[in-house]
């Protein structure tokens, strides 16, 4: 383990996941004696750091990234991804077309960088928010 996790894993630390999830799996396999609070929904779980009832989230970077980028006068710090998991799309058993079209179109995206330029544009930089109309 190494400092922050040290610094993490004591049971003063509440650490707030959403039940159910790989964060919450891998919050009580690394930190076995941090606090954690499960929660029913990342909202919920965030609110929990935003209200300062805990000291951190464990949750999907995504989530974690626009929930900073929506709440930025509040300084939310979000680190490198823990873990890495992959991610599938569920096509139909047996259509054969659309498998092969779906690998096709993935490709296409990966290779001309088009995967890349949307992390960056979605995840780097935050002016896209303003643009969301209020409710």
């Amino acid at each position: 383990m190494n400092e922050d996790s040290n610094y993490m894993n004591n049971p003063k630390f509440k650490l707030v996941v959403v039940k159910g999830t790989t964060g919450a799996k891998v919050a009580q396999t690394v930190l076995p004696e941090a606090t954690i609070i499960q929660k029913s929904s990342f909202t919920e779980a965030f609110n929990m750091v935003l209200k300062n009832k805990a000291d951190a989230l464990m949750a999907d970077q995504p989530f974690c990234i626009v929930a900073a980028f929506q709440h930025k006068d509040k300084q939310i710090g979000v680190s490198e991804p823990i873990t890495a998991e992959p991610v599938g799309i569920a096509l139909p058993d047996g259509d054969y077309l659309l498998v092969n079209w779906t690998e096709n179109f993935l490709n296409q995206l990966s290779s001309a960088k088009v995967l890349e330029k949307m992390k960056k544009f979605w995840f780097s930089n935050p002016s896209w928010i303003e643009k969301i109309p209020s409710q």
